[in-house]
């Protein structure tokens, strides 16, 4: 069955009266009454109007960031956002939410029990042309403290005897080691920014360079351990946080996350379109200078940086903001799961409980330093909760349409599954090769072996060329 799509027309989802679900391939709709919780939470917008008709989405339709969100934006953020319309606002802003999550990494809050920070993971997916390019300003955001960040690593690396090398941004093309090593360099932390998710992909189809599994493990802070040949060492880095924002084709997409089993797509925030390419002024004429007003906004968020990393801060939602946010997501997941029968969209809809947390809490300390009144406990704004909700609905339908994008796997298919049961724990490619070739499926194998590590069922064994571990 096609996945459903949850229709909240770029609305507020909180006390809304219907969500619309729709199933692209059969061209069919329905609406799923939802009866209307009342909340505690004073002046939540209700933008949804009394009925709302059915229709079929398509990447030209997928919804945009409503005006009310923008409206209510942290000062910083308006500024940013202010000088882009339509879908290259909607693109800088999401690019924006995905850079500031790695710059400040000294607030964090509690989320079903576990200590988190504000990282999030953001894909842009859209054709060539389309005005991908605004990304470059969202991270120039970060340019200043990773350039202060670099500076002082040079200057530390010139009178110490065991000298690091530390960065903001790290690049996607790394080795698995050299990735790993510039995390520990960082003390965990890093944000990881390429407008070609080829560089990303290219890089994990390598040996050499197949880190998935610590990009999975790093959305939630998994410790990584490590082993070094150099003097035998062993090491861990704990409650890593990393921050990720990619770009590209829809070709692009497909080459990085091959299925929705791979656990990397329920990571992402997701933003797709299509649009009909025109011709723009390209004169500076009556324009913004963009390069010089980002630079400016880079020395403010250097700034923030500065002040919101010297100490430990404690974000907090309200009571009532918890109810409505458990309600709310109860709600998405219901409907989610009357139309999924074999539950892809489900993980999706849980991870985005969390990445919803996580941008209340990125845009109530931007909020807070905006304002001056940082302190060691920040409890998050009704206004700031509603526009989380509200950007979480609008990327959960963004993703719901990427995902009918993907391609059944392996995992469908009678023959890998013979061939996965009959793998050892530990194999080389050779081996994998003579279980097939007893099986009458050896011209297969190679694909198996790469939809299995594209779904997270295999992981290459890092140094050792050839080899393949379960998990």
């Amino acid at each position: 069955m096609s996945k459903p799509y949850l229709k909240f027309h770029g609305i507020s989802p909180i006390n809304r009266q219907n969500i619309v679900l729709l199933q692209t391939d059969k061209v069919q709709s329905a609406i799923c009454a939802v009866e209307e919780k009342s909340h505690n939470i004073a002046d939540f917008a209700d933008f949804a109007p009394d009925a709302i008709e059915p229709e079929t989405t398509t990447i030209e339709s997928t919804p945009l960031i409503p005006n009310e969100v923008y409206e209510n934006l942290p000062e910083l953020l308006k500024t940013g956002c202010d000088v882009f319309q339509g879908r290259e606002r909607d693109m800088f802003l999401t690019g924006a939410l995905a850079i500031l999550s790695g710059c400040f990494d000294a607030v964090s809050g509690l989320y079903d029990g576990r200590k988190v920070y504000a990282n999030l993971f953001a894909f842009i997916v859209a054709g060539a042309g389309n005005g991908k390019g605004v990304l470059i300003f969202a991270k120039a955001l970060g340019q200043r403290l990773h350039k202060a960040i670099k500076e002082a690593s040079i200057s530390q690396a010139n009178t110490s005897n065991t000298p690091v090398r530390t960065t903001l941004f790290i690049p996607a093309n790394s080795s698995a080691a050299a990735f790993i090593k510039l995390l520990v360099d960082n003390g965990g932390s890093g944000i990881m920014c390429e407008t070609e998710a080829d560089a990303l992909s290219d890089t994990l189809n390598q040996d050499w360079g197949n880190f998935s599994h610590l990009i999975r493990g790093g959305f939630q802070h998994e410790s990584v351990s490590y082993a070094r040949k150099l003097n035998n060492e062993l090491g861990e880095i704990d409650n890593p946080r990393l921050s990720i924002l990619l770009s590209g084709t829809p070709g692009q997409f497909q080459k990085l996350i091959k299925s929705i089993d791979n656990g990397l797509f329920s990571r992402f925030m997701f933003y797709t379109f299509a649009g009909k390419r025109v011709w723009r002024d390209v004169s500076p004429a009556g324009k913004t200078n963009l390069t010089t007003h980002f630079e400016a906004l880079s020395e403010r968020v250097f700034s923030m940086a500065n002040t919101i990393n010297s100490n430990a801060i404690n974000f907090e939602l309200t009571q009532s903001q918890w109810s409505t946010l458990n309600s709310e997501f109860s709600q998405r997941l219901e409907a989610i799961n009357q139309f999924d029968d074999d539950d892809d969209a489900g993980g999706s809809v849980l991870r985005l409980g969390l990445i919803t947390f996580r941008i209340a809490m990125l845009l109530s300390v931007v909020r807070a330093a905006s304002a001056g009144t940082i302190s060691e406990n920040i409890i998050c704004s009704d206004i700031d909760f509603t526009s989380a909700l509200t950007i979480s609905g609008i990327y959960m339908q963004h993703a719901l349409f990427m995902m009918d994008t993907l391609p059944k796997t392996a995992s469908t298919k009678p023959n890998a599954a013979r061939l996965y049961d009959a793998l050892p724990i530990e194999f080389q490619r050779k081996e994998a090769v003579s279980i097939g070739a007893r099986m009458n499926i050896r011209r297969s194998v190679d694909t198996y072996l790469s939809e299995f590590v594209a779904i997270d069922k295999l992981e290459k064994i890092t140094g050792r060329v050839g080899w393949y571990k379960k998990k």
